[in-house]
């Protein structure tokens, strides 16, 4: 599984980038919507740099109610970002039966 080491500036530019945007090596692919656990929250960001696409977790904790505290914009994710690939999947699912 090949892995990328972000800097910190990179990282403030992937949160701060709009999907499609590019700006120097990174373009957003696709940022996903924010997953809540409790009172900490988890969104997926996928990115292309060096013809590669990279996807990216970061947190926030705090609550709508008072201000998030986004681990990126403070400088406190470590970077690491993993290469992934879009597949194809099937799926099954139970759906009502029209009558």
């Amino acid at each position: 599984m090949a892995k990328l080491k972000l800097t910190q500036e990179e990282l403030k530019e992937i949160y701060w980038l709009d999907v499609g945007e590019t700006e120097k090596s990174i373009t957003i692919v696709e940022k996903g919507d924010w997953i809540a656990d409790n009172k900490y929250e988890w969104q997926r960001i996928i990115f292309k740099k060096n013809d590669k696409f990279w996807s990216l977790h970061h947190n926030r904790s705090g609550s709508p109610f008072t201000d998030w505290y986004y681990e990126i914009r403070e400088g406190n994710h470590d970077g690491e970002c993993f290469e992934v690939e879009q597949v194809e999947v099937k799926i099954k699912k139970w759906v009502t039966k029209e009558e």
